[in-house]
């Protein structure tokens, strides 16, 4: 495993009060609620095959779940 792992960032403009903070780390609901950045919010990722279209793979495990250097992104958060 490489020495410096991919760590979990909010999306570009996610800014939560110290309540809605609180719920998400309680319900562990950080993808769900589209708040993190991962492979599934990404423009470049075809959930149902699980495929990267920018380098034409399958991302591994760490990657889809807290997205790569080449995340993009140009949908408005839906809340």
């Amino acid at each position: 495993m490489s020495s410096n792992p991919i760590k979990p960032q909010f999306r570009h403009g996610v800014h939560l009060n110290a309540e809605q903070l609180n719920a998400c780390i309680s319900k562990g609901a950080w993808t769900e609620l589209g708040i993190m950045r991962s492979c599934i919010s990404c423009d470049h990722f075809l959930e149902q095959t699980e495929h990267c279209t920018k380098y034409n793979a399958r991302p591994p495990a760490r990657v889809i779940a807290f997205a790569c250097p080449s995340y993009e992104d140009d949908n408005d958060i839906p809340f």
